[in-house]
């Protein structure tokens, strides 16, 4: 009886050691993933796309920008003081959120890419087409880093108002107005975008089981989709 006791108080204190170990696995296992979503490769897109790891690049990275930014708000807004900091909350509040938002963004500009693959013939993964879209936000966020690299350059002597913020990095150099049509396609047409929307070709075509074709079709609709929605948001606004 002695012994089944002991055996039992035995097993018990093996299984109490063994789940902080296990719990210890499950946590170098995240952190694995989560680094190896650094560096992603076509292998890794193509079997296990990472989603996490991408929209945490684009927090970390907003967050940079936003830090950056900060200094050259409270000028531009020093003629209304009374107004920073409500817009430097909402700033902040937008860096913390970014990575719930790259989600939402991925997961939506993903499944219009996934569905012009499929309606296309191609045998594309929609989580691989996701990821790959999540990676692809992080062009569109350096092109607000570049913006605020391009205001330091211009000196903090320019910014006599909040709309001084606004410098031009593509086509809307000729048309500055978001408010207009025109202006509203044309901050869609930068180099940011262009990179963007090869970078998410050339990846879906190796990863999305999609010929070049029809992942450059796929990249280019989503950036119509993109365009589209400022458009129609210029026109109600």
């Amino acid at each position: 009886m002695n012994m089944h006791l002991e055996e039992l108080a035995t097993m018990r204190a093996e299984v109490m050691n063994a789940e902080p170990a296990h719990e210890g696995g499950l946590l170098r296992m995240r952190v694995r993933g989560l680094a190896r979503g650094l560096h992603p490769t076509f292998h890794l897109l193509r079997t296990d796309p990472p989603l996490v790891t991408p929209a945490l690049l684009v927090g970390a990275l907003s967050f940079a920008t936003v830090a950056a930014t900060s200094p050259l708000v409270r000028v531009a807004y020093s003629a209304r003081p009374e107004l920073l900091p409500t817009v430097l909350a909402g700033l902040w509040t937008m860096a913390a959120l970014s990575p719930l938002f790259a989600l939402l963004k991925g997961a939506a500009l993903g499944a219009v890419a996934w569905a012009v693959l499929v309606l296309g013939g191609a045998e594309a993964r929609l989580r691989s087409v996701v990821s790959t879209l999540l990676y692809g936000q992080l062009f569109l966020v350096l092109q607000g880093t570049w913006m605020t690299v391009l205001l330091w350059l211009r000196g903090t002597d320019h910014l006599r108002a909040p709309a001084d913020m606004l410098m031009p990095t593509g086509l809307d150099f000729l048309f500055p107005d978001p408010t207009t049509v025109m202006g509203a396609v044309a901050r869609g047409v930068t180099p940011f975008h262009v990179a963007w929307v090869i970078f998410c070709a050339v990846v879906i075509a190796r990863v999305g089981g999609a010929s070049r074709w029809q992942s450059a079709f796929a990249a280019a609709s989503v950036w119509m989709f993109v365009v589209g929605l400022g458009v129609v948001r210029a026109v109600v606004t």
